[in-house]
């Protein structure tokens, strides 16, 4: 027989030996404190897989920056790095000021309106310090958010008008839609009593809220700006155009790729929020979708890339698998494993899809964030209206019911698909609408574009005094300094056909003799 002296509480719990069986007296105040104790566990270990998750998915960050640099011409590294930077720090500060109030506080079913939610109070209520690490994590998917504008309208846009641009999108454009889709208040939130029927939109870990947010404000503001411009005026539209304008390393891409692929899981499993209570299950069948869609894509886009283009490409297979993430984000926790396949396959079909309208449309789009984050947004978004189960709704969601809806597909009708079109178009439209509000006020008091000829020298030079090729950059430099040497000349020639002397001075930045006559230039 075996002896034990079991020691919870000294005045209440005693053991005794006995010869077959340890008997163990427990009082209810005990029961009391040792369940408190397992809740206070519990709810440490939720908050402690919510700040592992987000620190990982801030790697995303590292990820969007070698996948940008990549991406961009040589001439314009640095540049498309402070961008990064600049969504970090720049969008932290909002996000703590008014962001997070008006996505999470108390309010109306479009914006929340607290002041006292986090910006303005030393503790949040209550001392829930659940707040804090939510706050961590919703920072993280707002910089996922916005950074997917800064590598479509890369090499042409200034910092400062870029660095404005984040500040509108993260105090208020984009808070708005997370208090409409995530908050316990908005009009198609599923945790919210007002919601507009159903479940409200089924957006697990953020195809609609962060990734369509992303790809219509890049699709609206790459459109409005223009596409960049080329040597001797060169369509970038043209074979020759997407010689020179094309990515200049593919390594930093295909590297970002691997980044933002490995963060993908943090991302997507992160959004239960916690593991107790039966979010382990929801995270768990998060991680195996998110795999599964993603493998079955880059598959799909080597064969897509050989039937159509006869080559392996490998922009066209690293932007497939993003496609593939970004499609079952939506749907990660709410679809069985077998339905992400289906996810990933069409996923990739809209990128390419997308990819060729927006060229057909003349849209320049530096690291194709449209037909990645834009496509594989909305479609994600719309399977959970086909392939989500009731099952696996109520597990994701926390609530006790599918609310009587669930996907096309098994049975569910036609209202959460209606509900998923609705999301869907709720996003684009706020976002071309304030999308193109923001680009007229920006250009109106500031300029959005640089000058053309800081845009043709690459702006690591013109904007930072830096170069992060010396050798290429050179090569370049030599390149359009006689481009620009013989434009130069026109314009001089120009003017003094025109006896206009001023313009002459003006043209080549005379700084010697005022006095400088006609014949001596």
């Amino acid at each position: 027989s075996l002896s034990a002296s079991i020691h919870y509480s000294a005045d209440t719990i005693s053991a005794s030996n006995s010869s077959d069986l340890d008997v163990v007296e427990v009082t209810s105040n005990d029961t009391d404190t040792l369940n408190n104790d397992i809740s206070t566990a519990a709810a440490d270990m939720d908050k402690m897989w919510v700040l592992i998750c987000a620190t990982i998915v801030f790697s995303m960050q590292l990820g969007f920056c070698f996948l940008e640099a990549g991406g961009v011409r040589s001439g314009n590294v640095i540049n498309i790095i402070f961008k990064n930077l600049g969504d970090c720090a720049i969008g932290g500060m909002c996000w703590w000021l008014t962001g997070y109030s008006i996505a999470y506080s108390e309010g109306n079913v479009i914006m929340g309106t607290g002041t006292s939610y986090l910006a303005f109070s030393p503790k949040p209520a209550d001392d829930d310090y659940n707040l804090y690490a939510h706050f961590f994590l919703s920072f993280t998917y707002m910089t996922t958010a916005v950074t997917i504008v800064s590598g479509a309208v890369a090499e042409r846009i200034s910092l400062v008008a870029y660095y404005t641009f984040v500040v509108i999108v993260t105090s208020f454009t984009y808070p708005i839609i997370v208090h409409i889709m995530w908050s316990s208040y908005g009009w198609l939130s599923p945790w919210s009593a007002d919601r507009i029927a159903g479940n409200g939109i089924l957006d697990f870990a953020g195809s609609a809220v962060i990734h369509l947010f992303g790809g219509s404000s890049a699709l609206t503001f790459s459109y409005l700006i223009g596409p960049r411009k080329l040597p001797g005026g060169l369509d970038i539209f043209s074979e020759e155009g997407m010689e020179i304008a094309c990515p200049h390393n593919r390594f930093l891409q295909s590297a970002g790729t691997l980044l933002l692929w490995f963060a993908w899981f943090a991302f997507n499993s992160g959004s239960v929020i916690g593991l107790s209570g039966g979010g382990s299950e929801a995270a768990a069948t998060a991680s195996v979708n998110t795999i599964l869609s993603s493998a079955i894509s880059g598959v799909t886009g080597m064969i897509v890339c050989k039937v159509t283009y006869g080559k392996m490409d490998i922009g066209h297979i690293c932007n497939s698998i993003l496609a593939g993430l970004v499609s079952i984000t939506a749907g990660c926790a709410y679809v069985s494993p077998i339905y992400s396949l289906p996810i990933g396959i069409i996923g990739v079909g809209v990128y390419f899809f997308v990819f060729t309208i927006r060229r057909k449309l003349l849209i320049d789009d530096v690291v194709d964030a449209v037909a990645v984050h834009l496509g594989g947004g909305a479609w994600g978004t719309i399977s959970v209206g086909l392939f989500a189960d009731a099952e696996r709704i109520r597990m994701g969601t926390g609530e006790s019911s599918a609310g009587g809806t669930y996907g096309l597909f098994l049975g569910g009708g036609w209202t959460q698909l209606g509900l998923q079109v609705c999301g869907v178009c709720t996003v684009m439209g706020w976002c071309a609408f304030f999308t193109t509000i923001s680009y007229f006020v920006i250009e109106k008091l500031l300029g959005s574009r640089v000058d053309i000829f800081d845009e043709l020298r690459g702006l690591d030079v013109t904007e930072h005094c830096a170069d992060s090729y010396d050798y290429i950059q050179k090569i370049e430099a030599e390149r359009l300094h006689a481009e620009e040497a013989v434009t130069i000349a026109q314009r001089v020639s120009e003017a003094m056909v025109k006896f206009d002397l001023e313009e002459a001075k003006r043209v080549l930045g005379w700084k010697g003799d005022p006095s400088l006559d006609q014949v001596t230039l």
